[in-house]
């Protein structure tokens, strides 16, 4: 089963399509397997694996790691790099709040690769709930 990073695209900034495609190509998920993950599993591309029926291996293709075209992606939806590298629009500051209820080593990758790009992340350790600890 991939793992997935649901988020909330009814509010700023992941309502702006070229933010959400930016953290796409922003994120080296090859990268993330090999060094979270020590090379155990296969980097996801969507929400459904190979071994999945009807699994499209063009999704493969469709938002490759690169950094540069993220960047482009944020500077033609307004985000610009302040002096600190962090880019903000209209005095707001591109912040994703990622809330994880079990590791933060994924988040922290995922952090990394988002930095470089100009993308704060601020991560939020869960408490599990009864029963699903």
């Amino acid at each position: 089963m991939p793992w997935g990073w649901p988020m909330n695209t009814k509010r700023a900034p992941t309502d702006d399509l070229k933010v959400r495609q930016a953290m796409i190509y922003a994120l080296d998920r090859e990268g993330l397997v090999k060094s979270v993950h020590q090379g155990v599993f296969k980097p996801a591309y969507g929400p459904l694996t190979p071994a999945t029926f009807a699994y499209n291996p063009a999704v493969e293709k469709m938002y490759p790691y690169d950094p540069k075209k993220a960047e482009a992606l944020l500077d033609e939806a307004g985000w610009k790099k302040g002096a600190d590298g962090m880019r903000a629009k209209d005095g707001a500051p591109l912040t994703i709040e990622h809330y994880v209820f079990y590791s933060t080593a994924e988040a922290e990758f995922v952090q990394a690769d988002f930095r470089k790009v100009g993308i704060k992340t601020n991560i939020s350790l869960q408490e599990a709930g009864p029963g699903n600890q």
